[in-house]
């Protein structure tokens, strides 16, 4: 095992930490890779470029998962709007720059919305 001359302390990594190759190799990588599953996580497919730089930018005050946690949370409250909604989702750069991640009840997210037609069935019957 490798020892290291300034600290005298081992240097081999643990086995859970050891590479298989497909991980990013920089800091800029890993955190290129980790803003990407975020923003592919997000509803909307806008300004991809400006979103990352804001999802970075949130990345370095708050913990990866818990950002992917908030914005998959989000993605499940829009998924069963209907499309004419879609234009009042904000977009991803907004949306991350206005931290509006800590908005979001990640534990407890609301339910979907009802169909209208459910709504009016039951009304009529």
């Amino acid at each position: 095992m490798p020892i290291c001359p300034h600290c005298l302390k081992d240097t081999a990594k643990p086995p859970e930490f050891e590479l298989t190759g497909d991980e990013p190799q920089t800091l800029s990588q890993l955190l290129e890779s980790r803003a990407a599953e975020i923003y592919n996580a997000y509803p909307r497919k806008v300004g991809r470029g400006a979103a990352l730089k804001k999802i970075k930018l949130a990345l370095s005050s708050v913990p990866f998962k818990e950002l992917l946690a908030a914005t998959q949370a989000f993605a499940q409250l829009w998924q069963h709007r209907p499309k004419p909604e879609w234009k009042f989702c904000p977009h991803p750069a907004t949306w991350y720059s206005q931290e509006r991640w800590a908005d979001v009840d990640v534990a407890d997210p609301e339910p979907a919305p009802a169909d209208v037609t459910d709504e009016i069935a039951a009304f009529f019957s």
